[in-house]
């Protein structure tokens, strides 16, 4: 099996599981109709799905969520199969929309719970959550201040409310920081934040060194801005290109071992796989993984 062919073959299984996965949505609610979870000993769907046919709680809990709102808002099951939005928003609307009618102790209009979906198609989690804010405007959290508490001697957890910019500088510094801390834990990154600000170690920021002392140094920052902090691989088959910003690492065109020289124009940016993985379509899988071992020693 080529590669291609293995990439046909995985969407075509995909497709299948999304189409799957609205089928089983509608048997759940031809079972919520008929109370079979009840019949059969369960005191709910969630129950029954989790203990009897095996879900996982997360996993079941979704599932009951999406086949409540696929009742009322039929459109999204070609949404579901055509993979524009995913069972993980789409129960998270009608969470959203449970909380709203309970806070309000009124139903959420047909119209709104419309909206809503349209509104999540393409979008993760947080974003979809951030979407729906004026929408179910219930969901707003109630806790405005931020707070501290000791967690042990050493440690406070502090609670705090963060603009989108702020998120973004956040998210910008674990993909700045990847190397130095793998985990990109945010307590990790704030608190070197703090000491070395974003704007002062953003490489794209920066003006590129050309001192002959410095000459890789400032090449590789040369190869970063040009690139514009983002892995430069490209699938040839359908244009592509890795959108990976965190972990990049230089990488010669034409390899030195084979002749290529340090030059501008003979480098690129790939990030940490993409680099092994032309590390090993050009000399092997063994060679490769032993390089990669030594450059970690």
């Amino acid at each position: 099996m080529t590669n291609e062919e293995l990439n046909f073959e995985l969407a075509k299984e995909i497709k299948c599981e999304r189409e799957n996965t609205v089928r089983i949505l509608k048997l759940i609610i031809i079972a919520d109709d008929r109370r079979v979870a009840l019949e059969r000993g369960y005191k709910d769907s969630f129950a029954w799905l989790v203990q009897e046919h095996k879900y996982s709680p997360s996993a079941a809990r979704r599932r009951v969520f999406v086949a409540k709102l696929l009742r009322d808002v039929p459109s999204i099951e070609k949404m579901l199969e055509d993979g524009t939005v995913n069972l993980t928003t789409l129960a998270q609307v009608q969470s959203m929309i449970r909380t709203q009618e309970m806070k309000s102790r009124q139903k959420v209009p047909l119209d709104t719970k419309l909206q809503a979906v349209v509104r999540i198609e393409g979008l993760n989690a947080f974003d979809a959550e951030q979407a729906l804010m004026d929408l179910l405007p219930e969901n707003i959290s109630n806790v405005k201040r931020e707070s501290l508490v000791a967690i042990d001697a050493c440690t406070g957890r502090l609670s705090i409310n963060l603009s989108n910019e702020a998120l973004a500088d956040l998210k910008r510094a674990k993909e700045i920081f990847a190397h130095a801390i793998p985990d990109r834990d945010s307590g990790k990154i704030v608190a070197r934040s703090l000491k070395e600000l974003v704007e002062r170690h953003d490489p794209l920021k920066k003006t590129p060194r050309a001192s002959a002392a410095d000459a890789h140094r400032a090449t590789r920052l040369q190869l970063y801005l040009r690139e514009n902090g983002q892995c430069d691989f490209i699938d040839p088959m359908t244009g592509h290109r890795c959108e990976e910003r965190a972990l990049l690492e230089r990488d010669h065109i034409h390899p030195r071992a084979l002749g290529g020289d340090d030059s501008l124009a003979n480098g690129r940016m790939l990030c940490r796989a993409h680099n092994q993985y032309m590390s090993e379509k050009i000399f092997g899988k063994k060679i490769a993984n032993l390089w990669r071992k030594q450059r970690r020693i």
